[in-house]
């Protein structure tokens, strides 16, 4: 299955990455209140039982020339929701839809918790990053890091993830013990190489 939404900003610059977390809150507590499947969510953008990813989140923003702000989001869910979603992935990926349920009730859940997060945003409402932390994969683990400007093959490195801050940052924690927070960058739980 997958989502998109085409939202109108009103919200400051610096609070659009929280968009993502959010996105990842909604779907969550959407599969929660649906099905009663408990999800974890990988920092920033991917949700996962146990070790397999159901779904990832893409938002993009659409930037006004004339006033240098995202006038625009665009939010695309992408779920697997059946096991055909699945086929030939799933020793990394994991569908919702083992048993037969309502599609359209688990997407407008989605869709009523988005824009209530949308919503809370544009007040300056941060408090669903408590359920976003309480249910991370990632924080008090050692995670491999390939930050986005480096090539595929460079190399990954290793860090502690410490925590989330409220801007949706990665606190993480180097070998020689060195704070540093993250916006981006691909992180995972495994050495791959």
């Amino acid at each position: 299955m997958f989502t998109c939404l085409f939202l109108e900003n009103s919200l400051p610059a610096g609070s659009v990455t929280l968009v993502t977390a959010a996105t990842a809150v909604a779907v969550s507590k959407a599969i929660y209140d649906v099905l009663g499947i408990q999800c974890d969510i990988k920092w920033v953008n991917d949700l996962f039982l146990g070790d397999k990813k159901v779904c990832g989140i893409l938002t993009e923003g659409i930037t006004s020339l004339e006033s240098h702000t995202i006038s625009h989001l665009v939010v695309g869910i992408g779920l697997n929701t059946s096991s055909k979603d699945i086929a030939g992935i799933s020793d990394i990926a994991a569908s919702v839809g083992e048993n037969d349920f309502n599609v359209n009730l688990l997407i407008a859940n989605i869709i009523d918790n988005l824009l209530d997060l949308h919503e809370k945003l544009s007040s300056e409402d941060i408090s669903f990053m408590d359920y976003y932390r309480s249910h991370s994969n990632v924080i008090g683990k050692i995670v491999f890091i390939r930050k986005l400007n480096r090539t595929d093959d460079a190399p990954l490195i290793p860090y502690e993830a410490i925590n989330i801050s409220d801007d949706g940052t990665l606190v993480v924690k180097s070998t020689d013990g060195k704070i540093s927070k993250l916006s981006s960058g691909e992180v995972s739980l495994k050495f791959n190489r």
